[in-house]
C-alpha cells in the first residue's frame, strides 16, 4: 500500500512539474510578443521586465503603458488556456479507455481481516453491517 501511495503522489508531482513548465513557456513566449506589439517603444526603458507583475511597478508606469502592460498580461493568457484544454481533453479520453480492474480480496492467501487473533466476524441483525468483535 505504501508503494502505491509513493507512486502515485510522485506522478502527480512529475505530472504537476512538467504542466507548470509547459504552461509557463507558452505564456512568458506569448507575453514577450505582446509587449512587444502593445508598449510603446522605449517607454519600458529602464524597467526590469521580470517585475513588471508587480503593483509596486506597475503603479510607477503612465497610465497608457500600464494600460498596454495589463492588456498584454491578458492576451497571453489565452493561449494557455486554448493550449490546455485539448490536453485536458486527451486526458479524459485515455481515463475512460482505462480498464476498471477490481482491487484483490486476499492478502498472501487469506481472506483480509482473518488473520490469526484478528477477532471474529460478525454480521448485525438490524443493518446487515458485518463488525469486528477483537478477541481480548
Amino acid at each position: 500500500m505504501g508503494a502505491v501511495s509513493g507512486t502515485v503522489t510522485f506522478g502527480r508531482s512529475f505530472g504537476t512539474s512538467i504542466g507548470i513548465s509547459l504552461f509557463a513557456a507558452v505564456f512568458y513566449g506569448r507575453l514577450t510578443d505582446e509587449l512587444a506589439a502593445r508598449v510603446p517603444d522605449g517607454a519600458l526603458d529602464g524597467i526590469d521586465r521580470n517585475s513588471l507583475s508587480s503593483d509596486t511597478v506597475l503603479a510607477t508606469l503612465a497610465d497608457p503603458v500600464r494600460g498596454a502592460v495589463e492588456d498584454a498580461y491578458a492576451a497571453s493568457l489565452t493561449p494557455v488556456f486554448t493550449t490546455a484544454v485539448p490536453i485536458l481533453a486527451v486526458g479524459l479520453v485515455l481515463t475512460l479507455l482505462m480498464k476498471n480492474l477490481t482491487l484483490r480480496s486476499r492478502h498472501h492467501g487469506r481472506r483480509a481481516g482473518r488473520e490469526p487473533g484478528a477477532g471474529r466476524r460478525r454480521r448485525h441483525p438490524r443493518d446487515g453491517l458485518i463488525t469486528y468483535i477483537p478477541r481480548m
